[in-house]
C-alpha cells in the first residue's frame, strides 16, 4: 500500500470513528513540536533521553505528541497500561527519539482517541509530514527570537496555515514548543484554547544543537 493510500484510509477512519465508552470524543488534534536543544540543556532531562540529547545526533524539532482536543481543551482519559511494542518504538524514533516519550504519549493521549497504536503513530507521522518547520537556529543565529516572528516564519512556510492555528510556547525564558492545530482530517484548524497558552515574552532564547 502506498503512503498516499494509507493516509487516505486513515483520514476516512478518523472522520468516522465513534466514541466508545472508554474513550472521550474529540474534534481536533494538536501537534506539539519541541525544540530539542532547549529540553536537552537540562542535565537531568538529557540523562533520561540519551539518544535525543547525544551530540552525535543533533536533533532540532522533534515531535512531542499528537493530542486529541474537544471544544478547545485537551481530552483526558485514564492512562492505558498497554505497552508500545519495540518494533513500533523503533519505527517512531526518527520523529520521537525517546522510547519513554513514545510510551508516555500513547498512554496519556493516543489511547484516548480510539485509534490502534499503529494508526495513532501513523497519524503522528502524517501530521508531522504536513508541516515545514523552519530552523530558528539558522534564521536567528544570535540565539534569540520573538515568538511572534517564529510564528510568522511557520505561517509563511506552510500554505493554508494562519496565526489562529499555531502557538509558540516557552519555558524559563527559552523556546519550548510550536503547537499546530488540525481538525480530524489533519487540515489546519483554528484553536483559540491553544493560543491562550502561548508564550507572551517579547523574546526567548534559542539554544543551539549540541554537536560532537
Amino acid at each position: 500500500m502506498t503512503l498516499r493510500a494509507a493516509l487516505a484510509g486513515l483520514l476516512v477512519w478518523l472522520a468516522a470513528v465513534p466514541a466508545a465508552a472508554q474513550e472521550r470524543p474529540f474534534d481536533a488534534f494538536v501537534l506539539a513540536l519541541s525544540w530539542s536543544p532547549s529540553w536537552c540543556q537540562d542535565p537531568e532531562q538529557a540523562e533520561r533521553a540519551p539518544l535525543q540529547c547525544s551530540p552525535r545526533r543533533p536533533f532540532g524539532w522533534i515531535v512531542h505528541g499528537l493530542w486529541p482536543q474537544a471544544d478547545g481543551q485537551p481530552v483526558r482519559c485514564p492512562q492505558s497500561r498497554e505497552r508500545v511494542p519495540e518494533a513500533l518504538v523503533s519505527q517512531m524514533l526518527p520523529w520521537m527519539p525517546s522510547a519513554g516519550l513514545i510510551g508516555q504519549q500513547w498512554r496519556s493521549h493516543g489511547s484516548c482517541t480510539g485509534l490502534t497504536q499503529e494508526r495513532y503513530f501513523f497519524a503522528i507521522r502524517a501530521a508531522r509530514a504536513r508541516i515545514i518547520a523552519p530552523d530558528p537556529q539558522s534564521l536567528w543565529p544570535a540565539g534569540r527570537v520573538a515568538p511572534a516572528d517564529l510564528e510568522r516564519a511557520f505561517v509563511q512556510a506552510n500554505p493554508g496555515l494562519d496565526a489562529r492555528a499555531i502557538a509558540v510556547t516557552c519555558r524559563e525564558g527559552a523556546l519550548a514548543e510550536v503547537r499546530v492545530c488540525f481538525d480530524r482530517r489533519l487540515r489546519f484548524a483554528a484553536c483559540p484554547g491553544v493560543d491562550e497558552r502561548a508564550c507572551r515574552s517579547a523574546q526567548v532564547q534559542v539554544p543551539g544543537r549540541r554537536r560532537g
